[in-house]
């Protein structure tokens, strides 16, 4: 897939000129997507070499992340069987397994919302007194922003907002920590796009 090679050799030029902040492509400043992906198969190609297996390790191991959030949230919230359930369901969709295997941001991005969604289940759960939920709630936000852009922190929002919404606890989100998590989400993400 034309993607996946860019992608590779973006990271393999990261690698090789050392400016981990400007991704390129054929020598181009290549903007079209934020750095975390890159960096993330530039580490995997200092690791194990500029080889497909490293360029494709992030993805597999973003999968099997979002699999292990995916069992320990319906775990907690349903019980023991339903979420080895949820995990397998999870592992034997076709498209997570197309996403594990591609050098594509696709799976990094679903384990940075899924960190974002467990996260703030967690937080509501223990009464919203465990303010370092909070923090990691936005901060996955921040760093799914820069991974794919605006869908990483509209995706989660909005999904938050519509569970609220339906389960007639809305004005609950008042107890958010709104203040800190816009701080915390400005930290995650804005440095990079600051320094580009």
């Amino acid at each position: 897939e034309p993607d996946e090679g860019r992608n590779a050799e973006v990271a393999r030029e990261m690698l090789a000129s050392g400016d981990l902040i400007t991704p390129h492509f054929n020598s181009l400043t290549y903007l079209d997507k934020p750095a975390v992906y890159f960096w993330m198969v530039a580490a995997s190609f200092r690791l194990g070499g500029v080889t497909e297996w490293a360029a494709r390790f992030p993805s597999a191991l973003m999968a099997l992340g979002t699999m292990f959030l995916t069992w320990f949230l319906a775990r907690r919230m349903f019980g023991d069987f339903t979420g080895l359930r949820a995990a397998i369901i999870l592992a034997t969709t076709p498209l997570a397994i197309a996403f594990a295997r591609s050098v594509i941001f696709d799976m990094t991005l679903a384990f940075l919302v899924t960190v974002a969604m467990t996260s703030f289940w967690f937080a509501e759960e223990s009464g919203y007194r465990r303010p370092w939920l909070e923090v990691l709630l936005f901060a996955a936000m921040g760093l799914a922003a820069i991974t794919k852009g605006p869908v990483g922190f509209l995706l989660p929002l909005l999904s938050i907002l519509l569970f609220q919404v339906l389960r007639g606890r809305f004005r609950e989100l008042k107890r958010l920590h709104w203040g800190l998590g816009v701080l915390v989400f400005l930290a995650a993400g804005l440095p990079w796009f600051v320094a580009v």
